[in-house]
């Protein structure tokens, strides 16, 4: 009597297999695969591809090629301006606009510079001058950055502040890094107000001769004349301080900006 049909079933366990001869292959594993992808480990799926098109995106030229999901999407300058991303619908065939976007050009500068080691950066950046004022208020057009230093003294250490600024426009700098004051200070903090620039950190002050007490001190700093007040104490008692340290996520955190 003939055999009669049977279906076999084998699971699929890897991908093609190409390092054994075809009648050697063991059972589960592919000598051929064209057009499907293994996503899950024993489960073929259609590898999804897209058909030559001569209609031309409205893009005035291609900037990046990509797909999400089962779409082709491309990217790229257009005559008005902004780059625009464009998908394609088979069923249109043509191309469906999805929005514009603005490439960003990233770059590296170095804004500071010591021999020392340097942390806790804050970075606050000014607004256009009086020819480009923000809502009628006119920046300074510089921008500054704090960071912590430390300086060994005869009982260990003790902390510093440096301040240094540069013109936005042309990149130079017109205040090399500088010490904001001698006191002993930390955690530096940046506030961008018209063409100022208002540095907050925190100082340890003796004001009575007996214990310490950390406080909050502000300076203004005027990028046009290079100038940096003394440090005004804000805060004069233990119970302010703490009541304010939310200005702060703690030491040793980063601002918004590096040095």
């Amino acid at each position: 009597m003939p055999a009669q049909p049977q279906v076999i079933d084998v699971p699929f366990i890897g991908g093609v297999e190409t390092k054994f001869p075809p009648g050697l292959v063991p059972p589960g594993r592919l000598l051929v695969a064209q057009d499907c992808a293994m996503r899950k480990r024993g489960r073929i799926e259609k590898r999804w591809g897209f058909a030559p098109t001569q209609v031309k995106p409205p893009e005035t030229s291609i900037g990046w090629v990509a797909s999400y999901g089962s779409e082709l999407l491309v990217g790229g300058p257009t005559s008005a301006g902004p780059w625009a991303q464009h998908a394609w619908s088979p069923g249109l065939n043509g191309w469906v606009q999805k929005g514009s976007h603005q490439p960003i050009a990233m770059t590296t500068s170095v804004l500071a510079s010591l021999p020392q080691d340097c942390w806790n950066p804050d970075l606050a950046i000014g607004g256009p001058p009086a020819a480009g004022a923000t809502h009628g208020v006119p920046g300074s057009g510089f921008s500054c950055v704090a960071f912590q230093s430390q300086e060994t003294v005869p009982a260990g250490t003790r902390p510093q502040i440096w301040v240094s600024v540069r013109d936005e426009q042309s990149g130079a700098a017109t205040m090399a890094p500088r010490l904001a004051t001698s006191l002993a200070a930390y955690d530096p903090r940046l506030v961008d107000i018209g063409p100022f620039f208002v540095l907050l950190s925190r100082q340890t002050v003796n004001p009575l001769g007996g214990g310490t007490i950390s406080s909050i001190f502000a300076q203004v700093i005027d990028p046009a004349q290079g100038t940096v007040t003394a440090p005004l104490l804000l805060t004069g008692t233990d119970n302010a301080t703490r009541s304010a340290a939310g200005l702060w996520p703690g030491a040793g955190s980063v601002g918004k900006g590096g040095a």
